[in-house]
Parts: C-alpha cells; structure tokens; sequence
C-alpha cells in the first residue's frame, strides 16, 4: 500500500510590508514519503492574487515575488506529488500599506511660542485604495505634534481650534507689524491679514494696530 506525501511541517503566515520585493522559502524536508526517496518529491504553487503575489517553484525552493505599489493579500497554495499521490497546504501572505509619522511644531507666528491644544487633521487620499483617509493628533504642551501610521497618500494637514487660544501670544511686536503692514512697509501672509483685521471691517489700518496696541 503506498501511504502517498506527507507533510512534516507548516508554512505560517507571512506579513511583509509594501517596498519588499521577494522571498526563497526552502520546502527541504517540509514533505516526506515512506515510500518514496524524498528527493524525488516534486512541488507546485499557485497564487490566488498572482496580481500582488505570484509563486513559483525552483527544485525545492519556493519563490515568492511581490508587486510594487500594492497591498492585500494572497492565498499561496502549496503541492507535493509523490508516486501520482499528491498533498497540499495553504498559507496567506499579508502585503501591509507603507506608512509614515508625520510630525512637526504649531509656534505661534509672531514670537514663535508654542501653541498647544491644537487640532492637526490629515486628510487625503489612500495611495492603494483611492479611498479618502482622515488622521488627527492634537498638539502636546511643547506645541509638537505626532500623526502615527499615516497611510501613503496625497494629503493636506490642517490646524485648528475650537476654543478660545487665549492672549498670551499678543505682543507690542504684533501692533508694530500690523501698523507697518498699513503704511505698507511690511508684509503680511493672507492668513496674518485676516488676523489683522481687529475691526473686522476687512482693512487693515492704523487703527487696528492702535487697538491692538492699547489692549496689550
């Protein structure tokens, strides 16, 4: 009676990161048969998404090769034939998304004092899946912030607040600049305009810089 191909051992899982290129799996001793030479025992594989993940068999080696620019995952499917008897195990292959850490500081614009408690929200597009992707941090006392495991993408990062930031970061500096900024010998970015404006009657004039200067 010919007791056909065992398996002596199981591929696990495997999780790679999108970047890798390929892996040489060894299936040396992995399958055995009583009654036949082990070295005589050939192998087969096949992908269920060869699009990310294509397999192949050189002598007893399994070749995995993976797309570039792509995650999800793939089924390999595993044989070994031995004496017109075959065996066969499975294993998944998880392509993880690349990520990254966004990082960096929110000073305030004058005096560059940090500015904490504020809402850093990342939003864009998913590299692999087109799908729109939203990250929030909020700012630590330091005025540092931290975006962890950001998926690849095209994004825009925005800061905000809901409350009120408070004064502290108003100065005499800030009156000097607004007034220069009037007699147009300083400038000013669009948002520092809107700023400004103390009035809010959408100039900026002497006036706001003497109010300005009278509060601080």
């Amino acid at each position: 009676v010919d007791d056909g191909t065992a398996a002596s051992a199981q591929l696990g899982d495997i999780q790679i990161t999108d970047g890798d290129t390929e892996a040489a799996i060894s299936l040396s001793g992995m399958f055995s048969d009583v009654d036949n030479d082990s070295s005589l025992i050939s192998f087969s594989a096949e992908s269920s998404n060869p699009s990310l993940v294509t397999a192949a068999i050189n002598g007893d080696v399994l070749n995995l090769t993976y797309a570039k620019d792509a995650a999800g995952k793939a089924v390999i499917t595993l044989t070994a034939a031995s004496n017109g008897k075959t065996v066969t195990q499975t294993f998944t292959v998880t392509v993880n998304p690349q990520t990254f850490t966004v990082s960096g500081k929110t000073p305030y614009y004058s005096n560059g004092q940090p500015v904490p408690g504020t809402l850093l929200t990342l939003k864009g597009t998913n590299f692999y899946t087109g799908e729109e992707e939203i990250f929030t941090a909020e700012s630590f006392t330091d005025g540092t912030y931290l975006i962890k495991n950001a998926v690849r993408g095209e994004y825009t990062l925005t800061p905000s607040r809901t409350d009120d930031p408070g004064t502290a970061g108003l100065s005499a500096d800030d009156s000097s600049k607004i007034a220069a900024f009037a007699l147009r010998r300083h400038t000013l970015t669009e948002e520092e305009i809107k700023l400004a404006d103390v009035t809010g009657n959408g100039t900026v004039s002497g006036t706001d810089a003497s109010r300005l200067g009278r509060y601080v």
